[in-house]
């Protein structure tokens, strides 16, 4: 997972730069509506499917090293692509202008190869959920990568053949998405051969009930799909529509940049750490005491990422992003601060999601979620007027009130008290060191040299200030190594 992960993020990067770089913008516009459309029909083809796999299918793992599979894995799998199948030809029955503007025998290709990508690209992300489910992580990061490399591939190809258009980088993503989806099936059909010569047989789906199965995942399975409703996805198509594909292309390329960063956030990098021990701390008689504590630390914890990466982009974005499109979308840079920033809301999102979790209280996060739909009357009306930037406010908007309103919900049930003070510490060391920089800009310093000077004064700034409680300290001290744990705690504890 340590060489796969940064493999796949370094090979996304890659193709972003490709494609900001040798697409026209109402083609990289296109491109970011296509993939923003399969996003939500992914989503929303998966009726539950994915909560039941995580609740229902695990792995039993004996001395000998056997890996034995249990629960309905070829049933769901069957299902998933069926409802993948139904939904996605659903899309033969639009106007090919809707997914592209072209020739007619061009669009119903495009379209064609647009159906090809959801099932394909939705079965495979399934079938790791599955191994994931097993704890065959190693498993499913192969899969993942593979269809990042192959698509780098592809992609590589037809730019050194000069055929590098929409239409072939949506081919060359078929392709390889297809190419990983084989990968994966494989790797899933080698854990059953290996547990076919264990003592215990794998079990499958004879005799599962169905509908006790989808009575708990379905009530997730709305909240996931109110979700979509004012998610990043509706709104690229919300631009998309107000302002052309020329705007989508400003925000895609930022947006995508940003997502890179939330994915290596601490809320999902380490999400398979904080989840246990949140129901861990749950289950002991003084929870009421040790879960706020929690919460808080670990919202610190990714806000501390993030916040410097803000005051780095601050100074660096806007000759960062003129390098990396060759010019073409230096005007992103401001997007992509505003985006970053929107990251410390959508950290909090994951860490409250993981508390509700943990007291077993669904309805927090299904109020919240509900609530953010009037989100979305606001994008319109910010997208006529600011075009992609309000797309950007929209989408910041939408977590913070996410985040508010599931907090209020959490303190009429229950007492909730958070560390406000060592939070505002860690935005005020932010403020600080960006306007000590802004003095030393006007002096005429180089916009790298305050890149690198606006990180260490944040820092710095952190060491004197103490960010973190006593008893934050101490728990620090039992799981991060000491380097690391005097930049973040400075004398505190």
């Amino acid at each position: 997972m340590l060489i796969a992960r940064p493999l796949s993020a370094i090979s996304g990067l890659l193709i972003l730069v490709l494609l900001s770089r040798t697409l026209s913008s109402d083609d990289y516009g296109i491109y970011f509506a296509i993939w923003a459309l399969a996003e939500i029909l992914i989503l929303a083809s998966n009726v539950g499917l994915i909560h039941a796999a995580y609740r229902y299918i695990h792995a039993d793992e004996y001395l000998d090293g056997k890996l034995v599979p249990h629960g309905p894995v070829w049933r769901l799998i069957a299902i998933r692509l069926c409802s993948l199948i139904i939904l996605a030809a659903g899309l033969y029955g639009f106007s090919p202008s809707f997914i592209v503007d072209a020739e007619p025998q061009l669009a119903y290709s495009v379209v064609s190869i647009v159906v090809a990508i959801v099932v394909f690209e939705g079965l495979a992300r399934f079938i790791e959920i599955v191994m994931d489910s097993m704890l065959c992580q190693g498993r499913s990061q192969s899969s993942l990568v593979s269809r990042t490399v192959f698509r780098l591939m592809g992609i590589s190809y037809f730019l050194w053949a000069g055929e590098l258009n929409l239409q072939n980088v949506l081919l060359a993503e078929m392709v390889a998405i297809g190419l990983g989806l084989l990968l994966g099936m494989v790797l899933l059909l080698d854990i059953y051969r290996r547990a076919s010569s264990a003592n215990v047989q794998a079990e499958d789906s004879e005799g599962f009930p169905l509908k006790r199965m989808f009575s708990y995942a379905f009530p997730a399975f709305l909240a996931q799909l109110i979700g979509l409703v004012y998610g990043p996805d509706v709104l690229k198509l919300v631009l998309n529509k107000v302002s052309g594909p020329e705007a989508l292309a400003m925000f895609g390329f930022a947006y995508s940049l940003a997502a890179v960063i939330q994915r290596y956030i601490p809320a999902n990098l380490m999400a398979g750490i904080f989840r246990p021990v949140f129901v861990a701390a749950s289950k002991r008689e003084d929870a009421d005491n040790v879960l706020p504590g929690l919460l808080s630390l670990t919202i610190k914890l990714n806000w501390i990422i993030i916040i410097p990466i803000f005051c780095a982009a601050w100074f660096g974005a806007n000759e960062m992003f003129f390098i990396i499109s060759q010019g073409n979308y230096a005007a992103s840079s401001g997007l992509f601060c505003v985006l970053v920033l929107g990251l410390l809301p959508v950290s909090v999102h994951l860490i409250l999601s993981m508390y509700c979790l943990a007291r077993e209280s669904s309805w927090p996060t299904v109020v919240a979620t509900a609530v953010c739909v009037l989100v979305l009357p606001l994008a319109f009306l910010l997208t006529q007027h600011f075009q992609a930037m309000g797309v950007a406010v929209a989408f910041v908007l939408s977590e913070m009130l996410w985040v508010l309103v599931c907090y209020w919900y959490i303190r009429r049930k229950q007492p909730l008290s958070m560390d406000w003070r060592g939070m505002g510490k860690l935005l005020l060391c932010a403020v600080l060191a960006i306007l000590i920089c802004e003095l030393l800009a006007h002096l005429g310093w180089s916009w790298i040299i305050l890149t690198a000077l606006v990180t260490l004064v944040y820092i710095g700034l952190l060491v004197y200030v103490r960010p973190l409680t006593a008893q934050e300290g101490v728990w620090l001290n039992a799981v991060v190594p000491e380097k690391l744990r005097k930049i973040v705690k400075g004398r505190a504890g």
